[in-house]
């Protein structure tokens, strides 16, 4: 015997996505779009996220571009203030903003560990705490962090890189438990 099948609409949700001017973050975005959930696109490129608001708009779904740098957390704030007033709740939040800078652990150049720190590790910690403020608030929600496998696993040419999502994959789960009994869920 198996398990009630759950269906799960997206239609008339709010959703924010980081890194939303290219990659993986612009497909979310679409592909919550196209399911009818309104979009907030965040990242830092205004120019792109414009591009990508009008994507989200020729598929009949709601639009806000928030340029936003996730590595600082007084802008974070702001863009999670700006999206609350234009939507009221924030539903799904895809921490998505990231970057990789790949290098042998032995030629780490200290200034590119701390880039990729302060994106893929701070930046999620920025979006994670204000996703958490409004979730609670309104009394629930959903926070998608972005990994890697290489969160879970070394690759070379990209320790830095790895040692950033396994921080992030750490992070993820000491939030979701958390979080154990709220109404908020925590996806990796």
């Amino acid at each position: 015997m198996s398990s009630p099948r759950r269906d799960i609409s997206f239609r008339d949700r709010t959703v924010l996505v980081t890194g939303a001017s290219s990659g993986i973050g612009r497909e979310t975005a679409l592909a919550f779009a196209a399911a009818g959930s309104n979009v907030i696109l965040v990242a830092r490129g205004a120019k792109a996220l414009a591009e990508v608001a009008t994507s989200v708009r020729k598929l009949g779904a709601k639009a806000m571009a928030i340029p936003t740098d996730v590595t600082k957390g007084p802008g974070v704030a702001a863009c999670f203030a700006k999206a609350a007033r234009r939507f009221g709740a924030i539903d799904i939040v895809v921490n998505n903003a990231g970057v990789m800078i790949p290098s042998k652990v032995e030629d780490i150049r200290e200034a590119d560990l701390r880039t990729m720190l302060d994106v893929n590790l701070f930046g999620a910690l920025h979006v994670m705490q204000q996703a958490v403020k409004i979730m609670r608030r309104q009394g629930h929600g959903h926070i998608v962090n972005v990994a890697s496998l290489a969160g879970r696993r070394g690759f070379s040419p990209l320790g830095g890189y790895c040692a950033t999502k396994f921080a992030l994959v750490g992070m993820t789960e000491a939030l979701r438990l958390e979080l154990g009994g709220d109404d908020i869920h925590v996806s990796l």
